[in-house]
């Protein structure tokens, strides 16, 4: 039996270890199916590097004599002797060397699953020199004949500086397919978010199979868990169900009709315990949602309970129906899970956060509740409520939702936001709460187009408190690039997110970048145009409600943030075509640089830069272009000028045409069809819009 645990060896007494394609991975057959996916990676990896994948013993006796190991160790007695003793806080993990009974060892240790499967990654990152991306980087390892880890080696990791680390992968045009395609793809987001070792997917509980399979959670909920990862759910998702939902549970559920009302307490009741009793069958590892919201991401009071249709009038009266809702999913929550405090969270967002910052919001009294107050809709910086925060909320848990890319008016096809202002808002939130944020999660769109953000902010979430972004940004380069080129790198990345036309001033101070034109308000400012062209003149078109459609965007100003005076203009027209024009020269300078230094770059270097850089500059710079020409023609036909006005035309059809093949370029390797389903930008619908206007004027 092994019995002794290595806790108390002496430095010395770890030895040298030496790693090659006949090493075997020792492996407790008891422990978390997901440590044995992480595992299972491993193999791959060093099947990468090595040659051959490593055999997987679940006994010592079934080593060879001496033979080198690489142990991976959590909670199983078959591994205990390797273990140290002292590893126990939440998801710490050590990659150290060992030796016992003759064997020396590469020991990975986590303090739980999630630890362990970190210790796991790491050894990967750090000694087979597999980097978090590599999915998502077209990157090779190098071949080697072995792996040596020097005496002595002893990496202990403490837990992150922020304990609930999230993704939620939204707005998937492009991901949702490539993931269908095979296996490999649809695990790729889940490895990768372990790789930087994240630990909460936000998503949703119940998919189309779970309402003819009663009590069966969604295949991403039962993926995330079998990969060990916790689970969140959106502020429109209290205990992850949704009110799109309703009529599917009553009838494939109950076998019955059911009015969504909101005097329907029990039927309310009886729907969100549903969902809970999902999760407690499922074993879900969760963070409990809480939280009231209507069909379609709306206020409650719009569109979705026949007896609350724009009722009641007053804010007071809608804060309060939301506060007693809030308490009465509490105490169901309590009631069906047998816990006193159970782990939640609530989203503060749109009305919430209005109400809040009003003073109408009643939070519950929760010592585990987590406030995730989220960026402003559209704009991607701190809401007011956060602006003015209350100094008695800080001794709450607190956490932040912040988008990388948003489905109306964000950054979608290529990044937009960048890791600098990521930065700027985790760290004005932690000045504002007075301490390191509990919970994160960021919105990460199609995954792809954002991964040096997503990246970035998976470090700072990690080490909240000494993180750079200059200083990851140069290890980012030295990594997926090579050493040597990360200073012109670093400035190229920077220039390109500072080449973005900001068409409003920042009014928080110090606050850099904070209203940002973004890829996909050129697209719904190409349809605005072309909305427009046979209509009166406006000289203001920027505005939803220019086209009738209103919603809370427009009503607030923020469709598009064009403020004339910020851009020396008297009006958005000018505005635009000034800030338009000027930021294409700033992309297509860029465009020259990085030019130059795709050509001084390894070959096998080049198909990263160009999809992580080189083309959002090219991209960034067509659509710039193609606003520039629409809104220049537009003020054109408004002034008499038919010549001119078809010529921008013409040209924003040219520049359209240049964004969809710059965009096309991604598609390549296991990616070859990524850009294929593009939909939410429309590149396909604007450009034959702008042709059938072009064949009017004809």
């Amino acid at each position: 039996m092994l019995t002794a645990a290595i806790a108390t060896v002496s430095e010395q007494d770890r030895p040298a270890v030496t790693i090659n394609n006949s090493t075997v991975i020792l492996l407790d057959q008891t422990e978390n199916i997901a440590i044995k996916r992480a595992v299972a990676d491993l193999q791959r990896d060093m099947k990468k590097v090595l040659g051959t994948a490593p055999k997987i013993i679940s006994s010592l006796a079934a080593a060879a004599k001496n033979e080198n190991l690489i142990v991976v160790s959590c909670k199983g007695t078959t591994t205990k002797a390797f273990r140290e003793q002292g590893i126990t806080d939440f998801e710490a993990h050590l990659l150290t060397t060992a030796q016992y009974a003759g064997h020396k060892a590469v020991l990975l240790q986590g303090a739980d699953t999630r630890g362990t499967i970190y210790a796991v990654y790491t050894f990967s990152e750090k000694f087979l020199e597999i980097p978090p991306l590599w999915i998502w980087t077209s990157f090779e390892p190098v071949k080697k004949q072995l792996v040596q880890l020097p005496a002595n080696t002893r990496l202990y990791f403490p837990p992150a500086m922020v304990k609930y680390r999230a993704w939620f992968p939204n707005d998937k045009d492009l991901l949702t397919p490539w993931q269908a395609k095979n296996a490999e793809n649809y695990d790729a987001v889940f490895e990768t978010m372990l790789r930087l070792k994240l630990n909460t997917r936000e998503g949703y509980l119940i998919d189309s199979a779970g309402w003819t399979n009663p009590y069966q959670a969604s295949k991403e909920a039962r993926y995330a868990r079998d990969r060990g990862l916790k689970l969140s759910f959106t502020h429109t998702a209290p205990f992850g169900a949704t009110f799109t939902n309703w009529e599917r549970y009553w009838k494939n559920i109950r076998h019955q009709k059911m009015p969504l009302l909101l005097k329907n307490v029990n039927g309310l009741k009886e729907f969100w315990t549903y969902h809970i009793e999902t999760i407690k069958r499922e074993r879900l590892d969760v963070i409990w949602q809480i939280g009231f919201r209507g069909l379609g991401d709306k206020p409650f009071w719009r569109r979705t309970f026949a007896d609350a249709k724009d009722e009641p009038k007053e804010d007071k009266d809608r804060a309060a129906i939301i506060n007693s809702m809030l308490a009465l999913q509490v105490a169901l929550l309590k009631e069906e899970t047998g816990e006193s405090q159970p782990l939640m969270k609530i989203t503060i967002y749109n009305e919430a956060s209005d109400f809040l910052a009003k003073g109408l919001l009643v939070l519950p009294d929760e010592p585990n509740l987590i406030l995730n107050y989220s960026n402003v809709r559209g704009d991607h910086y701190p809401p007011r409520e956060l602006q003015q925060f209350k100094p008695e909320l800080a001794a709450r848990p607190i956490g932040y939702y912040l988008n990388f890319q948003f489905t109306g008016t964000g950054s979608h096809l290529v990044a937009g936001e960048g890791p600098w202002k990521m930065e700027q808002n985790f760290r004005y939130l932690a000045k504002k709460i007075g301490k390191v944020p509990t919970f994160s999660v960021v919105n990460t769109g199609n995954v792809r187009e954002h991964i040096l953000e997503l990246s970035a902010n998976a470090a700072m979430m990690q080490d909240f408190k000494t993180y750079q972004t200059d200083e990851y940004l140069k290890n980012y380069c030295n990594t997926y690039y090579g050493k040597g080129q990360d200073l012109q790198l670093v400035n190229l990345y920077r220039n390109y997110y500072n080449a973005y036309w900001q068409p409003r001033k920042s009014d928080i101070p110090g606050f850099d970048r904070q209203y940002v034109f973004q890829d996909l308000r050129y697209a719904r400012g190409l349809t605005q145009i072309y909305t427009l062209w046979n209509r009166p003149y406006l000289e203001n078109p920027f505005n939803d409600k220019n086209k009738g459609i209103g919603g809370a965007m427009a009503t607030e100003g923020r469709q598009f943030s064009i403020v004339p005076a910020d851009n020396s203009s008297n009006n958005q027209v000018d505005a635009a075509i000034s800030g338009l024009q000027n930021s294409e020269r700033n992309f297509k300078a860029l465009a020259l640089n990085a030019d130059s230094l795709y050509h001084l770059l390894p070959a096998a270097k080049k198909a990263f830069f160009n999809d992580d850089l080189y083309v959002p500059i090219r991209f960034m710079a067509a659509a710039n272009q193609a606003l520039a020409h629409l809104v220049t023609g537009y003020k054109a036909k408004h002034l008499g000028k038919t010549d001119k006005a078809k010529l921008n035309v013409q040209n924003t059809l040219k520049a359209l045409v240049t964004l969809k093949a710059t965009k096309a370029e991604v598609n390549h390797g296991r990616f070859s069809s990524w850009s294929l389903p593009e939909k939410n930008f429309g590149i396909d619908s604007i450009q034959n819009d702008i042709q059938d206007l072009l064949n009017s004027i004809n």
